[in-house]
């Protein structure tokens, strides 16, 4: 797993790229028991699938205090199953660089975990503050539900 700073977005990605070395480890031929090309070829599509569906597994995490950090998030989630994400963005706000802005993308590997942590953590307290977990959606699709009534 690896955090890495976004400028443009101003927040921090951390990413879990287990299934990267494991595609590099199988590619390089540094395994013993290497198995046949068409089983490497096929598990780097299986998992070409999975990041591709794994946008519809991400959550938003909002109410989070300032004082939340990637290791608090990864402590918190890190119990109910594997993730792919975590992208904690920052304040705006100069006055308080280095804050984060309140909310947090979390996306799981499974779709399982993702509902899991809802069930479990939603309107938990973290550091005294009740944080909501939902479902993150695509600014298009918001921007209709709200428009349709579907949402407030």
């Amino acid at each position: 797993m690896i955090g890495k700073r976004d400028k443009k977005q101003n927040s921090t990605h951390f990413e879990n790229n287990e299934v990267e070395d494991e595609k590099t480890e199988m590619l390089s031929g540094s395994k013993s028991n290497m198995k046949k090309a068409g089983e490497c070829i096929q598990k780097i599509k299986t998992s070409a699938k999975l990041d591709s569906r794994c946008k519809s597994w991400r959550l938003i995490v909002r109410n989070l205090p300032f004082k939340t950090t990637q290791e608090d998030l990864q402590t918190i989630f890190g119990d109910i199953g594997p993730f792919t994400e975590i992208v904690l963005p920052k304040c705006k706000d100069k006055r308080f660089q280095n804050s984060c802005a309140g909310f947090a993308f979390i996306q799981f590997w499974k779709r399982q975990d993702a509902v899991k942590a809802i069930e479990k953590l939603n309107m938990s307290e973290v550091f005294g503050r009740k944080i909501a977990i939902d479902w993150a959606l695509s600014k298009d699709t918001y921007e209709t539900a709200v428009h349709e009534g579907l949402l407030s």
